[in-house]
């Protein structure tokens, strides 16, 4: 299965997978990881100076989530006001 995006913010990384379960349902999978500045080696070890850019890793994926357009209803309205809501806290600043 190929990934359905690579997405990022910072120095962190997602890549988010789109798969087919049951004739027009899908399921979205993702991992996450800090990749090294200096020598672009990867770890899934996150330290507290990483917590901000993991938030807005967080909105990418809610609203790339939101517009594929593959989940059911409530959850696509639940990421579009989870992406809307951190963009508001981000320009809040």
């Amino acid at each position: 299965v190929k990934p359905y995006a690579m997405l990022g913010a910072g120095t962190l990384s997602a890549t988010l997978w789109k798969v087919r379960v049951n004739g027009d349902q899908w399921e979205y999978f993702f991992n996450l990881f800090r990749s090294s500045e200096t020598d672009g080696s990867v770890t899934q070890r996150f330290t507290a100076e990483d917590l901000i850019q993991l938030v807005k890793l967080a909105q990418v994926l809610a609203s790339v989530l939101d517009e594929d357009g593959c989940l059911d209803h409530a959850l696509r309205l639940r990421m579009r006001r989870l992406h809307v809501w951190l963009d508001m806290m981000f320009h809040s600043e």
